[in-house]
């Protein structure tokens, strides 16, 4: 398997992919890192320090992105039976403005089998920014700035998957592991996308218990595409619980907390919510399946029915054909406008393997050994 793994500057995209290929199960083949940014330094030699590379003419990073791209493409042949992860970007944002960092020619002689973006939460881009020394050029972006560069790396990646007729999947950072591992060693296991309700679960501890346990559930059996990997929606909760401060305290996943000028939370509020939408229904089309869940809340049926944002995933899903399996945990039954898009109604996840097994959509040769 060959993958082509994409996303913007401040993912610490490098170590996680490095640590990623050191921790091959037993018994499974080795993964290679081949990593473009690093070797371009290398190219350069002394001359560029870290950090610097994107000060460098066009022409010059053109002239040395190909030299590397040229020794990708041989290590490649050269390992044909290996699995490969190499490590790039699709586009760059810098002082010459908005470039791609790619050529199509070397990408048709790379032949990746999947295109991979990486994604993080925006604040946690901006964090590793005004925290790491390394991205001391990039301290002054605004998350706008961050969470528009996300969107075209995504989309151009996209593009390049497309032109290629290869899958691409956009996949949160801390789902990666997971998810890259079984793209390479279970290349047939099924991938689900997860719907589930979120605002209204997360205020009864009992009922996001629940949530949480079908959220882990799924991932040992399959490939799963969970909504919830990216939190930055939580930046607007933040502004409104702390009375709308100039400044907005945010904690990062380090247990670090930064302030953000509240106005470049608000101005991506749009943005934030765009890119949800757009993002699920991305990953709903590269699903083979989708598992709605619709908890069983104690002492509040009123909350029991589907969320809008799970309704319409439901229907994007209903209309791509997709295999939909409603988990339905509420003793009341569901609306005839949820029953009639789905394929098949169970009350618990095993059910829905059951169900899954019988429509002979799934065989037990499929499901993730983890289980």
């Amino acid at each position: 398997m060959k993958i082509f793994c994409t996303g913007q500057i401040g993912l610490d995209k490098y170590n996680l992919l490095a640590d990623f290929c050191k921790k091959t199960p037993q018994g499974c083949s080795n993964i290679l890192l081949f990593p473009v940014g690093r070797k371009m330094y290398e190219e350069f030699g002394h001359e560029v320090r870290p950090g610097k590379i994107l000060n460098k003419p066009l022409s010059e990073l053109r002239h040395t992105r190909r030299s590397v791209m040229k020794d990708a493409i041989r290590v490649v042949q050269d390992n044909q039976n290996e699995n490969i992860v190499i490590n790039s970007h699709s586009t760059f944002r810098w002082q010459h403005g908005l470039f791609f960092a790619f050529d199509f020619d070397q990408l048709g002689e790379l032949n990746a089998d999947t295109y991979v973006t990486l994604i993080d939460d925006v604040h946690i881009i901006k964090g590793r920014f005004l925290q790491n020394p390394k991205y001391e050029e990039f301290k002054n972006f605004r998350l706008k700035d961050i969470i528009v560069w996300r969107e075209e790396e995504i989309l151009t990646t996209e593009l390049i998957a497309n032109h290629f007729n290869k899958p691409h999947y956009i996949v949160a950072r801390e789902q990666a592991c997971d998810i890259l591992h079984k793209l390479i060693f279970s290349p047939t296991m099924k991938k689900v996308y997860l719907s589930f309700p979120i605002t209204r679960a997360k205020i009864i501890p009992e009922v996001w218990t629940e949530i949480e346990d079908f959220r882990k559930k799924a991932r040992q059996l399959f490939i799963t595409f969970d909504p919830f990997a990216i939190k930055e929606k939580i930046l607007l909760w933040q502004y409104e619980q702390q009375n709308h401060p100039p400044e907005t305290l945010v904690k990062l996943d380090n247990g670090n907390e930064i302030k953000i000028p509240s106005e470049e939370i608000t101005e991506i509020k749009n943005d934030i919510d765009g890119q949800i939408i757009s993002r699920d229904f991305m990953l709903i089309e590269r699903s083979d399946l989708l598992f709605a869940y619709i908890p069983h809340y104690p002492n509040n049926s009123s909350l029991e029915v589907s969320s809008p944002g799970l309704q319409r995933e439901i229907d994007h899903a209903y209309s791509w054909g997709r295999f939909t399996v409603l988990i339905w945990r509420p003793t009341a039954d569901p609306s005839v406008w949820l029953y009639k898009q789905v394929s098949c109604r169970v009350n618990s996840l095993n059910e829905a393997l059951e169900k899954l097994k019988e429509h002979k959509f799934i065989h037990e040769s499929e499901l993730s050994a983890d289980s």
